[in-house]
């Protein structure tokens, strides 16, 4: 699954230079309401496929629990982050984005420790107090 994903980014970014909420806000006042809701129709279908796809994901054991449409919108997300500068983000390369952005999505930004039996535990280093 991992590897799929950083071939998805990998082709996006090859073949898109602009994120999509760009482009929209471009087109916005060149589309008509009928328009508009197609281009939003076929959006939603792109994220119903990744959803899908989690979604076998979670049941084959392959990722954790949760919402696959959630999922599915999150790496959509981070997807976007490809047509900023790599460099502005740390990222030497452009080649390695699509590696280091399947790494965040895929392993999150927690801490993680190793345990005797070999798994790893989450732990939270801050609490927040109201």
């Amino acid at each position: 699954m991992r590897s799929k994903l950083e071939h998805i980014a990998a082709i996006k970014f090859a073949l898109i230079h602009v994120d999509f909420e760009s482009m929209m806000r471009i087109a916005l006042p060149f589309l008509n309401a009928e328009q508009l809701q197609d281009v939003r129709l076929e959006e939603q279908k792109i994220h119903v496929v990744l959803a899908d796809a989690f979604q076998c994901a979670i049941d084959e054991g392959k990722l954790a629990e949760g919402s696959a449409m959630l999922m599915s919108h999150a790496f959509s997300a981070l997807l976007m982050l490809g047509s900023k500068d790599p460099v502005a983000g740390g990222i030497a390369d452009i080649a390695d984005l699509p590696q280091a952005i399947v790494t965040l999505f895929w392993n999150g930004v927690s801490i993680r420790y190793p345990q005797k039996d070999g798994q790893t535990v989450e732990l939270f280093r801050c609490l927040l107090i109201f």
